[in-house]
């Protein structure tokens, strides 16, 4: 099997801003940013995105422990999230 066919088998990729990892507080936070910010204008509530941290996961490969820290990263930066379990 080639290479490419390889890398369609394990699924999408998916972008995030590198430049912002550092104002974010690393590269989790910036992953997380993205991923919502991408979100963000499918929405189909006022009040946001709902994502469980599992979706998250699942579309990011960050685990649930990475993921409280980024968000905590980010409320440190006064980055405006609504995190909903």
């Amino acid at each position: 099997m080639k290479r490419a066919e390889t890398l369609r088998l394990i699924g999408k990729p998916h972008a995030y801003y590198p430049n912002l990892a550092k104002p974010l507080g690393g590269l989790t936070s910036a992953i997380i940013f993205s991923q919502i910010f991408y979100w963000q204008d499918k929405a189909t509530s006022e009040l946001g995105i709902y994502k469980t941290r599992d979706e998250f996961e699942e579309e990011t490969g960050l685990t649930h422990n990475e993921q409280r820290t980024a968000i905590k990263k980010l409320h440190e930066f006064r980055t405006k999230l609504i995190w909903v379990r």
